[in-house]
């Protein structure tokens, strides 16, 4: 039941990435979801136990979608009705190339590459399973 628990929490925690700088990550949890009514915590969960991180980019035109959104569906507006394409949404929403290589260089010096890793068409999230030991050293909780 711990290692449930554990496992939830982490699954449902979103990690966003904020750098400051590209040698310097900032960690934050975007959102906590409390345990369901009635769950204890018994201990704690096995380091080899498998989860799922999910690592989420900073998508730095944001604002120039959401403006794109407004304009399509003000029928005052002379872009009335002219939606973007999925690959328009996808090059709005991509992280910094800074951004994009400070992560990727995070996962790689914990060995993830490649086929560990599966991403969001835009590259704004990063999706990995791992030990939840590995987490913990890479999310430096231990």
């Amino acid at each position: 039941m711990a290692a449930m628990l554990a496992s939830f929490a982490l699954l449902t925690s979103l990690i966003s990435l904020a750098v400051a700088a590209p040698s310097a990550y900032v960690y934050r949890t975007k959102e906590e979801i409390a345990p369901p009514h009635g769950w204890i915590k018994q201990g704690r969960p096995s380091g080899n136990q498998t989860i799922t991180l999910r690592v989420g980019l900073p998508q730095h035109n944001f604002h120039i979608l959401e403006d794109n959104l407004y304009q399509v569906s003000d029928p005052d507006h002379v872009r009335y009705g002219q939606h973007l394409s999925k690959g328009e949404v996808e090059a709005l929403v991509a992280p910094h190339p800074e951004s994009l290589d400070a992560v990727n260089k995070w996962l790689s010096s914990f060995g993830f590459e490649g086929d560990h890793l599966v991403r969001s068409p835009a590259n704004d999230w990063v999706t990995i399973t791992l030990s939840l030991e590995k987490a913990e050293e890479m999310l430096d909780t231990v």
